[in-house]
């Protein structure tokens, strides 16, 4: 298992490869996110933001987990969604997790999903010994990171986790 730090260190490599600029650790609202980054680009005029929040994964429990839920959404409040001009991306950032309590967690055992959804934010899955980020849940704005993920195509867990959650939703409303 990794620990938070080296999660957090290897992001922050990841940011400034795929070409972001680290910020200053600040507090944001009541809370100070563990990551935060941005990139212009002259070419759209646009600015994007990574906001991001990173936690032990899920074999440690959810709470630190939906603690940094609570933190991504207590930034969201002050930072708000961004502009056209300026987009702001939120990111739960996770060591490698057990697929099966992901699942259990967003939507057999709790049913997170469609907070996480509804908010905007992300879940990336960071594993500094093999140098891989993967974005499980959301997208971020910046169409950069499609060329970075070790998976771009990895949004299809996304679209299973819709399909049972919304499976589970509808079973619910029939009863």
């Amino acid at each position: 298992m990794f620990s938070v730090e080296s999660v957090k260190e290897f992001v922050e490599k990841f940011l400034e490869y795929v070409g972001y600029e680290l910020k200053a650790p600040e507090t944001v609202g009541f809370t100070q996110p563990d990551v935060r980054a941005t990139r212009n680009d002259e070419e759209k005029r646009k600015s994007y933001e990574l906001v991001g929040v990173v936690r032990q994964g899920l074999e440690s429990g959810k709470a630190a987990i939906l603690e940094g839920f609570r933190d991504l959404s207590a930034m969201k409040v002050f930072l708000g969604g961004g502009t056209p001009e300026h987009a702001i991306d939120y990111a739960m950032i996770l060591p490698p997790t057990s697929e099966r309590l992901m699942i259990a967690f967003l939507i057999d055992e709790e049913e997170w999903y469609f907070p996480i959804k509804e908010q905007g934010f992300m879940i990336w899955l960071v594993n500094p010994e093999r140098e891989t980020v993967n974005c499980i849940i959301g997208w971020p704005s910046d169409e950069r990171f499609k060329y970075y993920f070790e998976h771009a195509d990895v949004s299809a867990f996304d679209a299973l986790i819709s399909r049972m959650a919304t499976a589970k939703m509808l079973e619910e409303e029939e009863f």
